[in-house]
């Protein structure tokens, strides 16, 4: 099977990888990179909240960092993570590392679904990623953030794709004659 394919008879102009749309090859790299990357995230969070894993103590660095910030007035770096570093508990450290490595794993089993079996994940994804952006415009309106826009703005194009886009390219392969999106072609 070719790699990559343009011009099918039913797809005269969508770009295919391993016989899949372009645009649905980049949406499960996109997902499933930072769902791997969300669930390693959670992980170290809960290792470093049981006591598994030791870093330097926050304390420590934030000495460090003041050190540094003191020694050079006008080092705006050192200013800027002085004021950032994060103030958190070891028990919000580890329901933030619970709920960060389910969110990893939810988007690798959708990342999973939408290659295996395209169709039959798509409306679960629509219910899901609806669901993102709906918490996302709440805290949105909470507190503005530029990164909370930019955070739902991706959750609207996703939800865009899985709604609008990935339905035209699925009725384009079962025109095709293949029934859903699989690795058997």
């Amino acid at each position: 099977m070719p790699i990559v394919t343009v011009g099918k008879k039913t797809q005269s102009k969508d770009v295919h990888f391993w016989g899949r749309p372009l645009g649905l090859v980049l949406l499960v790299a996109y997902e499933g990179i930072f769902g791997v990357l969300d669930a390693l995230f959670g992980l170290a969070a809960i290792f470093v909240a049981k006591g598994v894993w030791h870093i330097a103590p926050m304390a420590a660095l934030r000495t460090l960092i003041e050190r540094e910030a003191l020694e050079d007035p006008q080092d705006i770096f050192f200013h800027w993570l002085g004021s950032h570093l994060p103030r958190i508990s070891t028990d919000a450290t580890l329901t933030l590392g619970w709920v960060v490595l389910i969110f990893g794993l939810l988007k690798i089993l959708i990342t999973a679904g939408l290659w295996y079996r395209a169709e039959a994940t798509r409306n679960a994804s629509v219910a899901i990623f609806g669901f993102f952006a709906i918490y996302g415009f709440y805290l949105l309106f909470q507190k503005f953030s530029w990164w909370k826009v930019g955070a739902v703005g991706i959750d609207l194009f996703v939800l865009y794709y899985f709604w609008g886009v990935l339905p035209r390219h699925l009725h384009k392969d079962v025109a095709a004659g293949r029934r859903d999106i699989s690795l058997d072609t």
